[in-house]
């Protein structure tokens, strides 16, 4: 099920908590927790931080508005390492850092400030160029800088709906324009006479499925739909008259300003040859224009139009560390991730391998990891020993659940078998290591605890992941707002045995070996043991940056009984992964406080995407409602039209993608619609055929072995083997995700049956293998060619191959198959306990092959 993001947004406090001492730290320096070098496995160099308490004696704040500037703004910019190594009295204007009269500090900063929209104010646009940013991107420093302005606004404008949203007319209104659109097929362009050559040719060494370091996209694959999918994101249809220089498509962005992988040794000409193929491309595809039967709203583009809301409401009160990989924190050329906390020193990660960012926000890990040096990872230590308690929160998507190891999600270790803490994946199971003084614990942290074998909890898809730890209870772990695991059985401890030199790794181990693939979409954590409320909080916020596109309706009303000036229809909307946008819970706005709002009905809202109707998601196409004057004063100045979400496919690209809304009814606009014919999409393109042949899962197999031996499933050994290799058994019927692993599970449980039919048949029972003698030798009882082996193999076959099939393993063959296994067993000791063995190992080859496993 498709959980959705709140719409309405809570003001919450950043954190605001300041290292209450100096902290030098140089690498080969020493603190408190041993010697401070840069291993293990350490990237990049160690870094040298300062960072130092401003302890403010002036005058006491003249108001509550310079207070809260104190509280929000200035406590988090004031010091040496930020802004307030310059902006202060008696040195650079503005001093809106000063540290000697907050009064004056808030009079220098009250016109950098914007509350309307804190994204543009002074304060942020300065850092986002950046002038002085004490983070590895400027992005980074800006999207705090955003947060911080944007708490004191909420607090300083109040907060009504559209002051705590921050909401804004846009400007200017753009009426929906004429546009291109990709196809959906390659064979309907000319990309495989223009692009497609460069590609496939200078590009293929990375960009492809066969890559030894694939790097997606796959625009150098051999499939030329492939790459035709992953090059379309990539490229901008309105550079078919641009220049070189004012091209956007990254495709030529890469070369022209990158230098990436030029195939010339000169950048211009490989630059202006991608750009010349992108030119003949987009110009072989004729414009859209938009049908002019509809009644459309104006049309909005995610980055030139969204606004960001306002902070999100997460409680973040003991956060220490945080990566929220937003757009605006992430720099591909450096290839960091910012931690957002704002608190110091930050912990910075270094992406390395087949890491790759998402167009939604996070990092998909494919073959790499995420990891930070033992110098600023050393945040951790300090300031999580002395609290006795933390918490690790993930929003994850695991690539599958058949990794083990455990596979690393989340590790703050010094190598395969020492850590300070884990979080990590087994199959369906998430576990929790954590390192403490109890003596039930290693310095692992094992024995690990884990969500239930039994309960399937780890999925591959979007969960929300809190563990946390506390001295006085030790372990839990949280999956989507659920508590899952509140009983640890090592109890708890405190944390003097750990160690500060260990290093905070995502998506692998420091040392290599145990790989974890999937998406991390945001990483926080904290110093306290989150309690279940403030997990259940953030779990129904959910994850990534949720923007509000509002939607001038406003001209369709106009010089009508529904005249209402400076309406909007506003959605939420996300990019829900890199195939999707998320729209969510529409509503109508006036920004003209003053205008009466008459009855305005509306009907059939659509959401169009670059000229035309989106095919799919029309979620409110049904919609019947009307707005009033009595519903929107009762709901702060907004109607709610449906409390629903959809998701829109993703068309040229979140920079390229332009939306507008059409009505069937709008006041007195009304569209007269006709069926429509829709096109079917195109399969997604895959290197294989989808296979005929379906596979028994796991509850199926189980069955299938009782049914062939006649042994209870509940028989004690039989239960004990199922449900401790369940996880390993196939969970679907598809037969091109059988794998080695899966195989020996079955083979492991059929040999389990078979032990137990073997056990009561040589205990006396002649109820299967009717006259074997299970008390002779090898040579006696199965004799080749003897009455034993019939006697042996009869049973197994008759139970095995049905007699109505036209298909099946031929009888025959099968029989002569068991005999050679039987020969090549039979050469060891001779006595009884061997025969069994031999009984056991045949029924298990039987029962455990292909045979009993197709559907």
């Amino acid at each position: 099920m498709l959980r959705l993001n709140q719409l309405s947004v809570t003001p919450f406090k950043i954190c605001t908590i300041i290292i209450l001492s100096s902290i030098l730290i140089a690498c080969g320096g020493s603190g408190g927790g041993g010697s401070n070098t840069n291993t293990p496995g350490s990237i990049g160099p160690a870094i040298e931080t300062t960072f130092s308490r401003i302890n403010y004696s002036g005058a006491a704040p003249r108001d509550e508005t310079v207070q809260r500037y104190r509280q929000e703004i200035w406590s988090n910019v004031s010091m040496e390492t930020r802004c307030g190594g310059c902006h202060i009295a008696g040195n650079t204007n503005p001093a809106f850092s000063d540290r000697g009269n907050i009064n004056s500090a808030y009079d220098a900063a009250e016109s950098l400030i914007n509350t309307s929209n804190p994204g543009d104010s002074r304060l942020v646009t300065k850092v986002a160029q950046g002038h002085n940013c004490w983070l590895t991107n400027a992005g980074s420093c800006a999207a705090l800088m955003t947060d911080w302005v944007t708490q004191f606004s909420n607090v300083a404008t109040g907060t009504s709906f559209l002051s705590a949203l921050n909401l804004q007319e846009p400007t200017p209104l753009k009426t929906v324009g004429v546009s291109r659109q990709f196809p959906a097929l390659a064979s309907e362009t000319d990309f495989e006479t223009s692009i497609y050559p460069l590609t496939e040719l200078y590009c293929a060494s990375c960009h492809s499925e066969t890559a030894d370091l694939r790097q997606q996209p796959f625009i150098g694959s051999a499939d030329v739909q492939v790459a035709y999918e992953g090059a379309r994101s990539k490229i901008n249809l309105e550079d078919d008259d641009a220049s070189l220089a004012d091209a956007v498509s990254r495709l030529t962005v890469r070369l022209r300003d990158e230098s990436h992988n030029c195939w010339d040794s000169n950048c211009a000409t490989s630059s202006q040859a991608m750009h010349t193929a992108i030119q003949a491309f987009s110009n072989y595809i004729d414009p859209t224009v938009v049908n002019p039967a509809l009644q459309i709203s104006r049309e909005l583009n995610i980055d030139s139009d969204g606004q960001a809301a306002a902070g999100g409401g997460r409680v973040e009160t003991n956060v220490i560390a945080k990566w929220d990989f937003r757009d605006s924190t992430i720099d591909p050329n450096t290839r960091t991730a910012d931690d957002t906390s704002g608190l110091e020193p930050a912990i910075t990660l270094n992406l390395v391998g087949n890491v790759e960012w998402l167009a939604a926000g996070g990092v998909r890990i494919n073959d790499g990891k995420l990891q930070a040096s033992t110098t600023t990872s050393a945040k951790l230590y300090d300031r999580i020993i002395g609290e006795g308690e933390y918490s690790i929160e993930a929003w994850v998507v695991p690539l599958n659940v058949t990794q083990d190891g455990p596979a690393r999600i989340v590790s703050y270790s010094g190598g395969n078998d020492r850590r300070n803490f884990m979080m990590a994946q087994t199959l369906y199971d998430y576990d929790f290591q954590a390192r403490s003084t109890d003596p039930d614990t290693d310095a692992d942290g094992a024995p690990a605890v884990s969500t239930p074998m039994d309960g399937d909890v780890l999925q591959a898809t979007l969960q929300h992941v809190v563990m946390t730890y506390s001295a006085v209870e030790g372990r839990k772990i949280y999956v989507n707002g659920d508590l899952i695991v509140n009983n640890d059985p090592e109890g708890a401890g405190s944390f003097e045995n750990w160690d500060r030199n260990f290093a905070l790794v995502l998506g692998n181990e420091v040392s290599n070996d145990n790989q974890w693939q999937g998406a991390i979409r945001l990483l926080a954590i904290h110093n306290a043991a989150m309690n279940a409320e403030d997990i259940q909080t953030n779990f129904d916020i959910g994850v990534g940056q949720t923007f509000y596109l509002l939607f001038s309706v406003s001209h369709l009303l106009e010089g009508t009984a529904f005249e209402v000036p400076r309406s909007y229809i506003v959605l939420a909307i996300e990019q829900f992964d890199d195939y999707g946008y998320l729209f969510n819970e529409p509503f109508f706005v006036s920004f003209d406080t003053s205008a009466s709002i008459p009855d305005i009905p509306i009907e059939g809202l659509r959401i169009g995407v670059n000229g035309n109707e989106s095919e799919v998601g029309q979620v409110y196409g049904n919609i019947e409602t009307v707005v009033t004057q009595a519903l929107v004063d009762a709901n702060e100045g907004r109607q709610v039209l449906s409390t629903l979400g959809t998701v829109i496919a993703v068309d040229q690209g979140r920079t390229n993608d332009n939306f507008f809304l059409s009505f069937d009814l709008f006041g007195d606009e009304e569209t007269v619609r006709v069926d429509q014919t829709y096109t079917v999409p195109a399969p997604q393109a895959s290197d294989d055929e989808q296979s005929a042949i379906a596979i028994k899962t796991f509850d199926e197999i189980n069955e299938a072995l009782s049914s062939l031996t006649g042994i209870d499933k509940t028989e004690t050994d039989v239960a004990f083997t199922f449900e401790a290799i369940r996880q390993q058994l196939p969970v679907n019927e598809d037969i091109q995700g059988f794998v080695a692993a899966q195989q020996l599970a079955v083979t492991q449980l059929a040999v389990s049956y078979c032990s137990a039919l073997t056990t009561q048949e040589a205990g006396g029972s002649t109820g299967y293998y009717g006259a074997f003698d299970f008390s002779g030798t090898v040579t006696s009882s199965l004799a080749s060619g003897g009455a034993g082996r019939t006697a042996l193999i009869t049973p197994l076959l008759d139970n095995l191959l049905a007699d109505n099939l036209a298909d099946q393993p031929d009888r025959a063959t099968v029989t002569g198959l068991l005999d050679t296994l039987i020969d090549n067993l039979g050469t060891a000791q001779q006595d009884s306990a061997r025969v069994e063995s031999i009984v056991t190992a045949t029924c298990s080859a039987a029962f455990g092959s292909a045979m009993m496993l197709l559907q």
